[in-house]
């Protein structure tokens, strides 16, 4: 199974009906007491008076802070190619509503003096789409519903950002663990069974002393800071009417999609910061 197939197995649909339109070739009479008794209720909410609070500070001067820090920014363009399947045939796509999610943004671990990391990104497109379908017609006339399905297109990938540079270089701070180190203690009065032979002399045998450190190294984490759609949705296998060329009717769409994130990475640092007196 290549990765087209494997993606397009991930899409999960919902599908449902956003309007119910009663088709003009069929006679039906409108109920005219359906908005009677029907009245707006609203009130306007009076003002309320509020006093200024002056936060409390530290005192003015030199101080050592904990904020995050912008150790990179980039946008990264990641195409992808989904088969959609909508509940019912449609003849015209009314309106298309996407949002970008991100499930996981992770920056593998360098060394301390590398200008570059590896950026590891997961999310899905959640895509809302509206259209319209036939239900009668005639040689002026169509008539149908307003429906919707809701797609959720997964992508993958990774890629590479380089660090800031200026005025200095801002990458992660990672602190390895150091190796574990083990203290021998001093044995002199080891005897055999022997009663004429000397004491042995060296490392006691009865216990063993370690000493080990682990460094707790504050994670590397993303901010998304937008998201552009660059697409083209293709209608698979069309039914054209013969004696009308300009209508159609279709179920699947090929989408293909340029996705362009803009990606802030950061890390919480100990950053030297200088207080000043608030008036």
């Amino acid at each position: 199974m290549n990765k087209e197939n494997e993606a397009n197995e991930n899409i999960l649909g919902y599908v449902g009906e956003t309007a119910d339109s009663t088709c003009s070739c069929s006679k039906s009479e409108s109920d005219p007491q359906s908005c009677s008794g029907k009245v707006v209720h609203a009130k306007t909410e009076p003002g309320c008076e509020n006093t200024p609070v002056i936060p409390k500070t530290i005192d003015a001067g030199l101080f050592v802070g904990k904020i995050p820090v912008v150790l990179a920014e980039a946008k990264v363009t990641i195409p992808i190619v989904a088969e959609l399947k909508l509940e019912d045939r449609a003849i015209e796509i009314k309106r298309i509503k996407k949002n970008v999610y991100v499930t996981q943004c992770h920056l593998l671990p360098t060394d301390p003096c590398d200008t570059t990391g590896t950026l590891f990104i997961e999310g899905f497109i959640r895509k809302n789409v509206e259209y319209a379908t036939e239900e009668c017609s005639d040689d002026e006339v169509i008539c149908g519903r307003i429906k919707h399905c809701t797609f959720k297109v997964p992508f993958c990938c990774s890629t590479t950002v380089c660090f800031f540079k200026k005025p200095v270089l801002r990458g992660p701070i990672f602190i390895q663990n150091p190796l574990a180190t083990e203290t021998e203690i001093f044995e002199d009065t080891l005897r055999s069974c022997d009663v004429c032979k000397e004491p042995i002399i060296g490392s006691d045998p009865c216990q063993q002393n370690f000493k080990s450190t682990e460094f707790f190294n504050e994670p590397v984490f993303c901010e998304l800071v937008s998201a552009t759609f660059n697409e083209v949705d293709i209608h698979k296998r069309p039914r054209t009417s013969c004696d009308d060329p300009t209508e159609q009717n279709f179920r699947r769409i090929t989408e293909k999609v340029l996705l362009t994130l803009k990606i802030k990475v950061l890390q919480k640092q100990q950053v030297g910061l200088n207080a000043e007196d608030i008036c």
